[in-house]
C-alpha cells in the first residue's frame, strides 16, 4: 500500500475549487482509491484543526462579503431611474393619497 500525505491548504483547494489540477474529480479520485485501500491518507491533526476553523469562520465570513455586495450594489444603484421611484414622485408632486383605488 502507498500513503500519502495532503497539506490543508491542497486538501482545502482540491475541494473548493475547480481550477486545472484541482477539480472535483481529483478529489473523488483519491476517495476511490482510499476507499479501496489502494491509498493510505496520512492526515495531519492540524489539518482537522484548519478546517474546523475555516468551518467555523465561514458564516462570518459570508455574511460580510454579502453586505459588501449589498452595499456595492446600492451605491451602484443610488443615482438610476426606475420606474417605481418615478411613480412616487409624480404621486407626491400631484397631491394623490398615498394609497391607490383599484377602481
Amino acid at each position: 500500500m502507498f500513503y500519502a500525505f495532503v497539506d490543508a491548504n491542497i486538501f482545502v483547494r482540491i475541494v473548493t475549487q475547480g481550477r486545472p489540477g484541482c477539480e472535483p474529480q481529483r478529489f473523488a479520485d483519491l476517495t476511490t482509491l482510499v476507499e479501496g485501500k489502494e491509498l493510505g491518507l496520512i492526515v495531519p491533526e492540524v489539518l482537522g484543526l484548519e478546517l474546523e476553523k475555516n468551518f467555523r469562520l465561514l458564516p462570518k465570513q459570508i455574511e460580510s462579503h454579502c453586505d459588501k455586495l449589498a452595499d456595492a450594489v446600492a451605491k451602484a444603484t443610488e443615482n438610476t431611474w426606475n420606474e417605481i421611484d418615478a411613480l412616487k414622485i409624480v404621486f407626491c408632486f400631484n397631491g394623490f393619497g398615498t394609497k391607490l383605488d383599484s377602481g
